[in-house]
């Protein structure tokens, strides 16, 4: 008897397996495509199922099967009254719901304190009749509410809102959604209308004199006390040196004297202000030292902007934009706090890198931050630069000299424009 063995080619086999493998790869991808449109179908069921109608359902599968197992028609019929229940409830849901819906804020833009008064108009756009429905929106943290009545087609309800706006900030006012329920709220199907539209709370300011001398050379400048061979603002007349531009020799002058004289002119520059806060616990002790480092802030660049200073602003370790008041007030709306990044070394390293040769340079913090460390970290704007540090929260307050750093300690935002005055 002899034994034939069968011995496979190699690549024979490999080509089998391969092509088996092509074969798998296309059915999974057949019956993922095919599959699809049914899982995203559930998905949206699934999604209007309230939780308290998993639980019902959930208790009925499991009464059904129990009821099965054992023969208890009591749990077979609870189990089909649970199904049932949410069947009838499915009615509730059916129907097309076609909305116009608009927000209206006036104003979009309020100082903490103020009430920002609003309206929203839901409006039936369809050429049938609108059931009762229920209209939710966000305002902030809170959730507002309220029943639609039926509707007539192109009919339309106003309904009044009223904003709190009791910290800086900025509030969502939306999304508007229409909510379909059942009685017992086991479904909820929602509908999205109007994306959330956006109240700029803006931190509390307060009036201050002009603040910084300039360091740039401009015709509408402030006069410096350095002296210049060329500008504007002729000083005096002093003996000519040669290398001394001929065009400023006055000759009535020279011719009286015997001497050449030449015009001696002082710099005109226009002010240039760099401002720097921090957002981290090592700048500020707490919340309300925040929000009145904001303020300071604030207050020190609006000021800034009517002198028509150039002006560079840093917060929480990024440059805000200074185009105008209106847009550095919603930037500062938006900062937070506490960070874990962002603190005034962030800030003053920001400004270093687009800010040159500032007039004057000022420091915002709280009782977190020392002078000292204000000083050394003021060098970094720059020899020339007058050197402004304000810390607040103090008990009084006071100002004082560090070296070539002025410093002024702030107790509440009203005392901020007479603490200028003395210190400056």
């Amino acid at each position: 008897m002899s034994v034939v063995e069968r011995v496979e080619d190699p690549e024979v086999a490999l080509e089998e397996d391969s092509k088996s493998v092509n074969r798998l790869s296309q059915a999974l991808h057949f019956t993922q495509q095919l599959s699809q449109p049914i899982v995203g179908r559930v998905r949206i069921s699934a999604s209007y199922v309230h939780r308290s109608g998993f639980i019902v359902l959930g208790s009925g599968i499991v009464c059904i099967i129990i009821g099965e197992k054992f023969s208890w028609a009591e749990f077979l019929f609870l189990g089909l009254a649970c199904i049932g229940t949410l069947l009838v409830a499915a009615a509730f849901l059916l129907g097309s719901t076609q909305l116009k819906v608009e927000i209206e804020l006036k104003p979009k833009r309020a100082v903490v304190g103020e009430r920002v008064a609003g309206s929203i108009t839901v409006a039936n756009n369809s050429n049938r009749r609108l059931l009762p429905l229920r209209v939710e929106l966000n305002v902030g943290n809170r959730k507002v509410a309220f029943d639609l009545p039926m509707l007539q087609p192109s009919a339309s309800v106003e309904e009044v809102i009223v904003v709190s706006t009791t910290r800086r900030g900025v509030i969502n006012v939306g999304p508007v959604k229409s909510v379909r329920s059942d009685p017992l709220g086991l479904l909820r199907r929602e509908m999205t209308w109007v994306e959330p539209v956006e109240i700029f709370v803006h931190p509390k300011t307060t009036s201050i004199s002009s603040i910084g001398a300039g360091i740039l050379r401009d015709l509408e400048g402030q006069e410096s006390t350095q002296l210049s061979v060329s500008d504007i603002a002729f000083h005096t007349l002093r003996e000519y040196i040669p290398g001394d531009d001929r065009r400023f020799i006055h000759w009535k002058t020279s011719a009286r004297t015997g001497k050449l004289m030449i015009r001696q002119f002082v710099d005109t520059r226009r002010s240039q202000v760099g401002i720097a806060l921090g957002g981290t616990d090592s700048d500020f002790a707490g919340e309300d030292e925040y929000e009145l480092g904001v303020s300071v802030f604030g207050s020190l660049s609006r000021r800034a902007m009517s002198d028509s200073q150039s002006l560079c602003c840093a917060a929480n370790g990024r440059m805000l934009p200074t185009a105008s008041p209106t847009l550095l007030l919603d930037s500062l709306s938006r900062l937070n706090f506490p960070l874990t990044v962002g603190n005034l070394h962030d800030s003053v390293h920001e400004m270093s890198k687009v800010a040159k040769n500032l007039s004057l340079g000022v420091l915002v913090f709280g009782s977190s931050f020392d002078a000292i460390s204000a000083r050394k970290l003021g060098r970094r704007f720059g020899a020339g630069t007058t050197l402004l540090a304000i810390r607040v929260g103090a008990d009084r307050n006071k100002f004082s000299t560090i070296g070539d750093l002025t410093l002024l300690e702030l107790e509440k935002l009203g005392d901020l424009s007479p603490l200028l005055r003395a210190g400056l």
